[in-house]
């Protein structure tokens, strides 16, 4: 009987051991992206390695940041959490702090975006695809701002890149139906259109093009613009109100990609564009923020801005 509770109490000791084991090396974090010196070690050993993306953190995790460095990790709920300051962090700790934040609108499209960099695994081989595409078109005037953009503004500036042995432009403006509504000769590569002097309607799709001046055969693609309603203007700025009240002075770089996937969402691009931008500038070294930022330039016909990010990309490379 004694021998019996014994093998009892040895099952119950190796199963509560097994527990507590697996419930230290159960993954709680996973690497999404950083910039500049980020390293890890599993306790109690301190050996630090250079962390990968994809790297599992556990509960004996711990990550340390160097001066000027950042990164950005998912929880195994899909919410985000950015590390942005120098220091040592162990992860129970970062798991206490991200159960204690509320979950919020810009949190619903930071996990949008941290879905896609886990997914995203081609772009970085289109992009050297697409480059290579730009240098040798032909008779083609690459636009400067996303093909179809809505606005909330009145006014949008359009722009494009200026093409060889051209020194002046015409813009032309097409109405839903097709029909040219409207012309004007530019002798810069910046034009701004305002919705208002040309009486141009609320929530309807004007197209616009550039063609050489001299030469009709240099051309842009055909873009569309549409300028919103006070209608569904103010329901994108009460949810914008959410978001910016949610972010504070707090400007990180995933809070601005989930800006971005909001105007994204919105399909105002034009938005977009400018966070992705802001982006790259707050951390340049971020393979997994390129390719969303590739990704979105490709998917509005930027060739050129998108080979200008592979450039910057090679130079650091």
């Amino acid at each position: 009987m004694n021998n019996e509770r014994l093998k009892i109490f040895l099952l119950i000791v190796l199963v509560f051991l097994f527990s507590i084991t697996a419930l230290a090396q159960q993954e709680l974090f996973k690497i999404l992206t950083y910039s500049g010196k980020v390293y890890g070690c599993t306790l109690p050993s301190q050996n630090w390695h250079q962390i990968h993306i994809g790297e599992s953190l556990n509960r004996n995790y711990r990550i340390r940041l160097d001066k000027n460095s950042y990164t950005a990790l998912m929880y195994k709920d899909g919410r985000t959490m950015e590390l942005l300051s120098e220091g040592t962090f162990d992860i129970p700790e970062l798991e206490r702090n991200i159960n204690e934040t509320k979950k919020s609108v810009t949190q619903k499209f930071a996990n949008f975006v941290a879905q896609e960099i886990i997914k995203d695994k081609s772009v970085k081989k289109e992009m050297k695809t697409i480059a290579a595409v730009v240098r040798v078109k032909p008779n083609h005037i690459e636009c400067a701002i996303p093909a179809f953009t809505k606005i909330m503004d009145s006014a949008i500036k359009l722009s494009w890149y200026s093409y060889p042995q051209s020194a002046q432009y015409v813009l032309s403006i097409l109405n839903s139906d097709g029909a040219l509504i409207y012309m004007d000769l530019v002798n810069d590569t910046i034009y701004t259109l305002n919705s208002s002097s040309l009486n141009l309607s609320k929530d309807i799709a004007y197209k616009w093009f550039i063609a050489d001046k001299n030469n009709s055969q240099v051309t842009s693609d055909t873009n569309t613009v549409i300028f919103l309603s006070d209608e569904i203007k103010y329901s994108i700025i009460d949810t914008l109100k959410l978001i910016n009240d949610e972010m504070g002075p707090n400007i990180t770089p995933f809070n601005l990609l989930a800006l971005a996937g909001f105007y994204e969402n919105n399909d105002l691009n034009n938005y977009a564009l400018e966070q992705f931008e802001r982006v790259h500038v707050l951390a340049p070294q971020s393979e997994e923020y390129k390719k969303l930022f590739a990704k979105f330039l490709l998917k509005n016909k930027l060739f050129v801005r998108t080979a200008e990010l592979l450039q910057d990309n090679n130079k650091e490379q």
